[in-house]
């Protein structure tokens, strides 16, 4: 046997490629269970699919843009840029903000000067798990503060009210 054809034994050993690799099949990782969410042992894109009705007042809305909303509107998400739904109803008020009266000595509620705020009800296809209720990546809380694009105006305001239709 030839003494040059040794078989020689391989060593492994950690380099830079292999360091790339590994820190971006971890990243990758971490992307698809944040996408997905990770709650309670089971990703939560994992639950019962139906529509639902909630209901979100955009406020302070200046000029005429409170009047452009209309149903049948495809609203979009203008942070996560995913749908929100279709709008199914729409209610115009006066804003009203608290304010310090005259006196100092109490807040009273009055009427925001040339601003309206719009109630949109609207109807969206769901995914319901034990922990939440969710749009895509959008979690729907009462309270939540939501920024929305809709066909020639955008806003911004609170969930208001969920409706399940199923509920009895």
């Amino acid at each position: 046997m030839d003494n040059t054809q040794e078989k020689r034994k391989f060593k492994w050993r950690l380099n830079l490629f292999d360091i790339i690799f590994i820190v971006c099949i971890l990243a990758a990782a971490g992307f698809v269970i944040s996408y997905f969410g990770f709650s309670g042992g089971v990703i939560s894109a994992l639950g019962s699919r139906e529509t639902i009705l909630y209901t979100i007042e955009l406020q302070n809305m200046e000029g005429d843009t409170a009047w452009l909303p209309q149903p049948g509107d495809e609203l979009i998400d203008r942070i996560e840029k995913g749908p929100m739904g279709t709008v199914v109803s729409v209610e115009v008020k006066p804003s009203y903000s608290m304010q310090v009266d005259f006196t100092g000595a109490a807040m009273v509620r009055s009427e925001v000067p040339n601003t309206l705020d719009v109630v949109l009800v609207v109807s969206a296809p769901v995914t319901i798990t034990e922990n939440q209720v969710r749009i895509g990546r959008l979690i729907l809380r009462v309270g939540s503060r939501v920024y929305v694009n809709g066909p020639l105006y955008s806003g911004g305001g609170y969930i208001t009210e969920i409706e399940r239709r199923d509920a009895a």
